[in-house]
């Protein structure tokens, strides 16, 4: 039998994976006068952030309760989940790397040869545009074998205790090894989104919460004053000159790299709201074409993700030497990707048709 999907849950990481193209390819949208739409993109993006949460939702809902019962088929399985993604990740820099290291050189190399930016490249201590994303998630499903095991004996409290207190470090050492580039997203910051997500997840999944809480409209307020708070933090400089005097004086920066707390607020606050509005919204939206285009991308944002990476590099580094109109080409990269999706939904489709008859 196959096992079912919660649509919810693919709908946020469908909207998380269209932020993530939306932000990629912010540069080239800058269409409408006096408005930079690319830098209004970047301010509100929530991509990051959403695929960290909800990858920890997906391991505390589904997960936890099997670990319980069989630790080695869970442990298996986010070890499978681990290789997969080292398996992109090196299609990656087979197919994006190695290639742009010979046509573009030291635009994409920076002061290495070619041969000593592949091996960095392959041994993880370089952060190459795009490619950067994946290996985040490789601590992050290993770290999630001990945080079940916790877990598992009723220590939420410590779990969420440890992820709080390593981002409180991590505050201060972002980079604690002294080798290679410094990460864009350093595991020891971002795993306070993944923790997050594993203990809801887990409430969830034990019945204590649910997806579609009667005080959405209550989350929704919460997350609606949070929001316009932080970003009285962020930008009421250019209404108070003197707050951003005292911003310099004390430190109070809203920083997304390396994340600090108030970056944590901040873009957590539009996660948050986008996760309310998304909710508030799901039963107008879910039988839309809207919605069945991002249901569809996040049951495939992997998929998604490799085609825009092979589109956004060709259009940073390649396209636009001799492409004129680069919002053609992002078109082409959305056209695309919905063919791919619709041939993989159509499988999908047959495969459970398939699975109905075996099982009259």
């Amino acid at each position: 039998m196959l096992k079912s999907r919660n649509d919810m849950l693919d709908f946020m990481r469908g909207l998380a994976i269209f932020d993530m193209i939306l932000v990629h390819y912010s540069d080239f949208l800058n269409l409408l006068p006096d408005i930079n739409l690319g830098r209004v993109i970047r301010y509100s993006d929530f991509a990051i952030e959403g695929f960290t949460l909800i990858a920890g939702f997906a391991v505390g809902q589904h997960y936890f309760g099997q670990f319980k019962q069989d630790k080695a088929g869970v442990i298996r399985r986010l070890i499978e989940r681990v290789i997969e993604i080292l398996k992109v990740y090196y299609l990656f820099v087979l197919t994006i790397s190695i290639p742009l290291a010979f046509l573009v050189g030291s635009r994409i190399t920076k002061a290495d040869s070619v041969w000593v930016f592949v091996t960095k490249s392959l041994l993880f201590l370089n952060q190459v545009q795009l490619l950067h994303i994946l290996p985040t998630f490789i601590p992050l499903f290993l770290f999630a074998i001990p945080i079940l095991y916790l877990l598992q004996k009723g220590q939420d409290t410590v779990v969420m205790a440890a992820s709080v207190g390593l981002f409180a470090v991590g505050n201060l050492y972002p980079y604690p090894f002294p080798f290679g580039e410094k990460a864009i997203f350093p595991v020891i910051l971002w795993q306070i989104y993944f923790v997050i997500g594993i203990l809801l997840g887990k409430r969830y999944q034990s019945g204590s919460g649910t997806l579609y809480s009667g005080k959405i409209k209550v989350h929704l307020a919460v997350a609606v004053s949070l929001f316009l708070l932080m970003a009285l933090v962020y930008f009421g400089h250019h209404w108070f000159p003197v707050w951003g005097d005292l911003r310099m004086e004390y430190g109070l920066i809203v920083r997304k790299f390396p994340l600090n707390y108030l970056g944590l607020l901040y873009h957590g606050s539009i996660l948050y709201l986008v996760w309310s509005v998304a909710f508030l919204s799901w039963k107008y939206l879910k039988d839309t074409r809207v919605g069945g285009v991002l249901l569809s991308f996040g049951r495939h944002s992997l998929s998604v993700f490799v085609i825009h990476a092979y589109f956004a590099m060709a259009l940073t580094f390649l396209v636009p030497n001799f492409f004129l109109v680069p919002q053609l080409f992002i078109l082409m990269n959305f056209a695309v990707t919905m063919l791919i999706i619709k041939y993989k939904e159509s499988k999908r489709v047959g495969a459970n048709y398939t699975l109905e008859r075996l099982s009259v």
